[in-house]
């Protein structure tokens, strides 16, 4: 009877961890598939700042309505290229990857993990490797500053 019991717990545990990994990654990656935090309103304001070129006020929104305001872009944009950031934005929205690519990289942006889907992911924790993207042909890696083997 407790085995039966356990048994029956830990499967209704894995179904429910499974289910609830599907629902929260599911649009990962996918920009037509709104996160379970997107809101309409919020995503308006951010986009007017952005089309206004206005840093203080999208940064301000970003923390009144608790959005990420730490990582890499944070450590990298800032007002005084918050222009080429909103270029980028527009460039993306337009489709225009070379644009975005060029962009990034001056930025120093490099493309991120996954590269717009070619990225290789193998090994596990702290050894994942990742695409080595070197734009400027100096040996390093663009996004995490490794240099080539």
């Amino acid at each position: 009877m407790k085995n039966n019991v356990l048994w029956g717990f830990l499967a209704v545990l894995a179904v429910s961890i499974v289910a609830l990994a599907g629902i929260t990654y599911a649009y990962k990656g996918n920009p037509d598939v709104k996160g379970p935090n997107y809101d309409a309103a919020v995503h308006e304001q951010l986009e007017a700042a952005i089309d206004a070129g206005n840093y203080d006020t999208w940064l301000k929104i970003r923390q009144d309505n608790n959005l990420p305001t730490k990582g890499r872009i944070f450590q990298v944009i800032d007002k005084d290229n918050f222009d080429k950031y909103a270029k980028l934005h527009q460039a993306n929205l337009a489709g225009d990857t070379a644009k975005v690519d060029a962009i990034r990289a001056e930025l120093g942006l490099g493309q991120g993990m996954m590269k717009r889907g070619t990225g290789k992911m193998t090994g596990s924790g702290n050894d994942l490797k990742q695409s080595f993207a070197d734009a400027n042909n100096n040996g390093v890696c663009d996004s995490c500053g490794r240099t080539r083997n």
